[in-house]
């Protein structure tokens, strides 16, 4: 599986919905963490209170030195970024449940090679993480 371009990953999002992408992680027990991480993006809006969590994280020195499925498609991502998502999928609620975290990752849920769509997705991140039941914070 090679990594993908991004433009082959997002679906475009409606500014005047206020829609952001949502990461979906499948859940692991804590004894498959080495079971590739693998997700989906979901487009939802603001304006209808989706129940979701975010993700404040360091992205550390910036080298994509890992990788992630989303969507079927192999996408990289830093090390410290992996280590939040391994971690935050093996909650065994989660697992028992079979339910997945949706999650808001500012790294893959904003398209980081459009400029037009950072420009729209930066100034709600605030609300982002007002709206967000649980905020994590990952320090490494």
């Amino acid at each position: 599986m090679w990594l993908v371009p991004t433009r082959w990953l997002y679906a475009p999002l409606d500014p005047s919905r206020r829609q952001i992408r949502l990461l979906e992680i499948l859940p692991v027990w804590k004894t498959d963490r080495q079971t590739p991480i693998s997700a989906r993006l979901v487009i939802v809006s603001l304006d209808d209170e989706p129940d979701y969590s975010a993700l404040s994280y360091t992205w550390g020195d910036g080298t994509t030195t890992n990788h992630i499925i989303v969507d079927g498609k192999r996408i990289g991502c830093t090390a410290n970024l992996h280590h939040a998502l391994n971690d935050l999928r093996s909650n065994p609620w989660d697992v028992i449940k079979k339910t997945p975290k949706r999650i808001w990752v500012d790294a893959v849920c904003i398209n980081q090679e459009d400029l037009e769509e950072k420009n729209h997705q930066l100034p709600l991140m605030e609300t982002i993480y007002t709206k967000a039941k649980v905020v994590y914070c990952w320090l490494g």
